[in-house]
């Protein structure tokens, strides 16, 4: 085992940011989540983990302990394949680490850098602009007619006329989402090596979609994210991110401490 500083001294444990092989282990100039005390490697056999030293009982609390969490698994994703862990996984000091992770899981973790290798993960998100009502309406009769019928009238004598506005709104919103995103999907999905789809987070929302793609295409899918957004300027305003650690393709659940 080799590590970049000593551990656990009293009071401390041994925070774990992701796993890399060993021959991809990066160097980085960073100060960890919590105490704020040097990120750095730990090494065994194949393997090495990116650690910093936090307070024993550390327990992740704000958003700049995220923050660092995130960033510096983005670093690494820079430069290796990363296997990421959750934010807030703490181990009691360096021989833990060693023996119940890069020991204990070496298989597991060694079949995910297989399967990710040289990969990592975009993201990509849409929302409607708020001139989407505008083009629902005029796409859908049956809307247009009860906005009609409705104006200069009071809430109680057009009650059951917004009822069903609201359900022909909500048809017409999922229809159009399920139209556009399959579109944004087929024109980039060839381009990657796996993609999940999240839910949608609001009635304007498009999509929410993470793509496994490997790093010799990552200016391929620029391009192709970047011809999406301009043909759909005047519609949707999409939100572009990566490379990132693939966070959404290493199992997560009960199957692991990943993700």
């Amino acid at each position: 085992m080799t590590a970049g500083s000593p551990s656990g001294a009293p009071g401390t444990a041994t925070y774990v940011y992701g796993v890399v092989r060993a021959s991809e282990a990066p160097t980085i100039d960073a100060t960890g989540v919590g105490r704020g005390a040097p990120v750095r490697n730990l090494t065994d056999g194949d393997l090495t983990a990116i650690v910093s030293d936090v307070d024993e009982g550390f327990v992740e609390a704000g958003r700049e302990d995220l923050e660092r969490h995130m960033a510096i698994l983005e670093h690494v994703a820079l430069s290796a394949t990363v296997v990421p862990l959750r934010f807030g996984t703490v181990m009691p000091d360096d021989g833990a680490v060693t023996a119940e992770l890069l020991r204990g899981r070496a298989e597991e973790l060694d079949e995910l850098l297989t399967a990710l290798d040289g990969r990592v993960e975009l993201s990509l998100s849409g929302t409607y602009e708020e001139r989407i009502f505008g083009e629902v309406v005029a796409e859908q009769p049956e809307v247009a007619a009860l906005r009609e019928r409705m104006r200069g009238r009071d809430e109680d004598a057009t009650y059951y006329d917004r009822i069903r506005l609201g359900e022909l709104v909500a048809q017409a919103m999922a229809a159009k989402r399920r139209q556009d995103s399959e579109q944004v999907l087929a024109q980039l999905r060839p381009l990657a090596d796996d993609v999940r789809v999240g839910d949608v987070a609001h009635e304007r929302s498009v999509l929410s979609a993470s793509f496994l793609v490997h790093r010799d295409r990552l200016p391929e899918f620029d391009r192709a994210a970047e011809a999406v957004a301009a043909e759909n300027r005047a519609r949707i305003r999409f939100r572009y991110a990566g490379p990132l650690p693939p966070y959404d393709f290493v199992g997560g659940g009960e199957a692991g401490p990943w993700g």
